[in-house]
């Protein structure tokens, strides 16, 4: 949950420490998928966003970790996960500089978050994009 918060109000220092403590959690047992899964989505969102602030390649495949994991969980409900999926694509292309392929990634993850009635992920794409096109000038 303070991954989340420190993600949303980009509190760099706060949401670095946090990650790092995350990834060196033991993940032996997955049985709260719900919990998992939006652990797995927030680290993988901040890992990328991490990335782009310090360049260190550790984050940027802790992000391609978490898209990995998410593209499995698409292929078994798309549902759920579609939106999550193309949001973390999108950012992973921002990181390699992908820009064509980042905007179209960007406007699948609305999309579908937003055809999934998946709101407030709806509203993270759309910040997320927004940083994007910001980035761009």
């Amino acid at each position: 949950q303070k991954l989340y918060i420190s993600f949303l109000f980009r509190e760099y220092d706060q949401m670095k420490s946090l990650a790092e403590q995350y990834f060196q959690l033991p993940f032996k047992s997955w049985t709260l998928i719900f919990s998992t899964s939006a652990r797995v989505f927030i680290s993988g969102l901040a890992s990328f966003w991490i990335y782009r602030q310090i360049g260190d390649i550790i984050w940027i495949e802790r992000g391609q970790k978490a898209k990995k994991i998410l593209s499995h969980w698409t292929g078994s409900c798309e549902w759920n996960f579609s939106n999550k999926y193309y949001l973390l694509e999108a950012e992973e292309y921002w990181c390699n500089d992908d820009c064509e392929h980042a905007k179209t990634s960007y406007n699948k993850a609305i999309y579908y978050a937003k055809e999934h009635k998946f709101i407030n992920e709806e509203a993270l794409a759309c910040e997320l994009a927004a940083y994007f096109h910001l980035s761009l000038g």
